[in-house]
């Protein structure tokens, strides 16, 4: 009837019992993690941790089980670096979203690396505040910030209002942007 989070895991080809601390030297993160969506929560599981729990914790109908593999990070921000830029270069108007998404993913890879580290993660929003200065010293803050001006006319346009939690953001992206314009003249 039910089947476990390793089993569920190993049908996907990935065995688990060779990420247990016995497997990986003490010092060494485990560089998978096993997520687990259960009615609009997440568990996040460490196979060198919590071998004990994926061994008995059921997979119940509707779960959504998710792997994640830290080693992957480094290449997938830079894919995402890569894409922002296009995006930028075509004018897209979702570049807000890309920013925050890139921050997302610096911030989870770093919170991965800093396990064994004694430094306090660095919070989302201050890696959202370096892609800022990052973007804005390659000369790119200008054309970011009318493309998202032209994003919250439209927002607007179509009646989202300032309270509007996407607009907030949006409207902080842009005073984020604007702020370092003036860092950099």
């Amino acid at each position: 009837m039910g089947m476990t989070i390793e089993a569920a895991v190993a049908k996907t080809g990935l065995q688990l019992r060779q990420l247990h601390k016995s497997q990986i030297g003490e010092e060494q993160a485990c560089p998978i993690r096993v997520v687990i969506w259960r009615k609009g929560t997440k568990m996040s599981y460490d196979p060198k941790i919590d071998a004990a729990k994926l061994r008995t914790t059921q997979v119940l109908p509707h779960d959504t089980v998710e792997l994640k593999d830290f080693r992957t990070y480094p290449g997938r921000i830079i894919e995402r670096r890569k894409r922002l830029s296009q995006m930028i270069s075509l004018g897209s108007w979702e570049i807000g979203d890309e920013i925050r998404l890139l921050a997302g993913l610096q911030d989870e890879y770093a919170q991965w690396v800093r396990i064994s580290g004694d430094k306090e993660p660095e919070p989302v929003d201050s890696l959202v505040i370096k892609e800022v200065a990052r973007l804005s010293d390659e000369g790119k803050g200008q054309k970011i910030v009318d493309l998202l001006e032209l994003c919250r006319m439209e927002m607007e346009l179509g009646g989202v209002g300032p309270g509007h939690p996407t607009m907030k953001r949006l409207v902080d992206l842009i005073e984020l942007f604007t702020v370092q314009q003036r860092k950099t003249k």
